[in-house]
């Protein structure tokens, strides 16, 4: 059963402990703004016994799918709902998207494929060889400065609504749902949800002349001890072998992979 939820409450936290990287969005989406917002909804998924199987969260027009696996019965259930909904993206762990790309007629070059990545808060602290870059970091830059660094660092960031981005960002930096590190002018990185046990490291950028120096994994270090201060592991989601390569140098391990699905 999918079950529509106006406020977060306990089922909803075990359902995005499944898959945290992803998880950790649908909660920190649904304690900043509820089930009341037209542009932001989320559901339970649960058995017949009401135990949550998942969870599903709608920012704009992207869906996201928390979850560890679904019984047959279930996944057609979740398929049959996707086909009633408005959306342009379907983003979970990757067998099941999968699935779903194929029950909805769905062309496999429409698909892309990550790595869900996760550092335990007990490991220890990070310490970087070059400490002039962490001295270099300024806590919550102007909005304007963090956008105007995707823009020119992250090709997909061409397609983003700045004004609907920055109602976002906003509102998470005012309800103390995460926050920025920016090294002005050159990198950035966000600490952009929250849950009870995790955080979200996302939008890290280095603009183009900047790269190679360090700028991202001194940011992604800021980000894991501002989570680590608090008690909360970090979980990210990766693209890039690449950038693979650096968060396993500071700690991270894969825990399972992802699936982004267009609809064209």
């Amino acid at each position: 059963m999918i079950r529509f939820l106006p406020e977060v409450n306990g089922s909803l936290e075990e359902a995005c402990r499944m898959f945290p990287a992803i998880g950790t969005q649908i909660y920190g989406y649904a304690s900043r703004y509820g089930g009341n917002f037209p542009f932001c909804t989320f559901w339970v998924i649960e058995d017949e016994k009401g135990e949550p199987l998942g969870a599903l969260g709608r920012f704009h027009h992207t869906m996201r799918l928390s979850c560890q696996t679904l019984p047959p019965d279930t996944c057609r259930e979740v398929q049959e709902f996707l086909q009633m909904m408005s959306w342009n993206t379907l983003e979970g762990p990757a067998g099941i998207v999968e699935q779903m790309s194929e029950k909805l007629g769905c062309s496999p070059q429409l698909l892309s494929f990550g790595q869900a990545m996760e550092r335990p808060y007990s490991l220890p602290r990070l310490s970087l060889e070059n400490r002039s870059i962490q001295d270099e970091i300024r806590e919550n830059p102007p909005l304007q400065e963090v956008f105007q660094i995707l823009w020119d660092s992250v090709p997909e960031f061409s397609v983003v609504d700045e004004m609907e981005w920055r109602r976002d960002a906003s509102h998470l930096l005012r309800h103390n749902g995460g926050k920025y590190g920016a090294v002005p002018g050159k990198a950035v990185a966000a600490v952009a949800a929250h849950s009870p046990c995790w955080g979200l490291i996302s939008q890290v950028a280095t603009r183009p002349e900047f790269r190679g120096n360090g700028y991202a994994s001194a940011l992604t270090a800021w980000c894991v001890d501002v989570l680590a201060g608090e008690g909360r592991s970090a979980a990210l989601l990766c693209q890039s072998s690449q950038a693979e390569r650096i968060y396993i140098r500071l700690g991270f391990k894969a825990a399972g992979r992802f699936a982004v699905l267009h609809r064209g």
